[in-house]
């Protein structure tokens, strides 16, 4: 478990600015971090397909304001050009737009949907197009309602 602790921290460094980030908590297969004042959840997938030498893909969810949270898909290659990212909770599926590596809900009430979906699913599935082929990269959610809740006391 340090080791996938580790590895979620490193990517995070080389993916924002160089001043520290520190961990506030662990719940199961996801971290919240702080940086600079702002906080975030995170975890990598338990299943990846594509490339078998694509290095992991991290989910986010980012504390905005009370309540509100933005929801990202961080990727080491990039996203196919004006594609999208469809992602599936349970029953329910989500078109999010992509630019390079990232993908993104196109707006806050999808966001919090997706939230709200998190924190009852078992696990996310993301499936997009990438300039190294098509990914299709599963997320447990084991662990995200007592992140989000941990996030929520974190950043007031």
């Amino acid at each position: 478990m340090r080791a996938y602790w580790f590895i979620l921290s490193m990517s995070l460094c080389f993916a924002t600015a160089a001043s520290a980030q520190e961990m506030v908590g662990e719940f199961k297969q996801w971290g919240v971090f702080s940086k600079d004042g702002v906080c975030y959840a995170g975890a990598a997938p338990s299943k990846q397909s594509g490339n078998s030498a694509r290095e992991p893909s991290y989910l986010y969810v980012t504390h905005r304001t009370s309540g509100v949270y933005e929801v990202s898909i961080v990727l080491h290659e990039n996203y196919t050009k004006n594609s999208e990212a469809i992602v599936l909770v349970g029953n329910k599926s989500f078109k999010l737009f992509t630019q390079d590596n990232t993908a993104w809900a196109y707006h806050e009430k999808t966001d919090k949907a997706l939230v709200d979906a998190m924190k009852k699913g078992n696990s996310l599935k993301v499936k997009a197009s990438t300039t190294v082929g098509k990914i299709e990269d599963v997320f447990p959610l084991s662990g995200f309602e007592a992140a989000l809740k941990k996030l929520q006391a974190a950043c007031k």
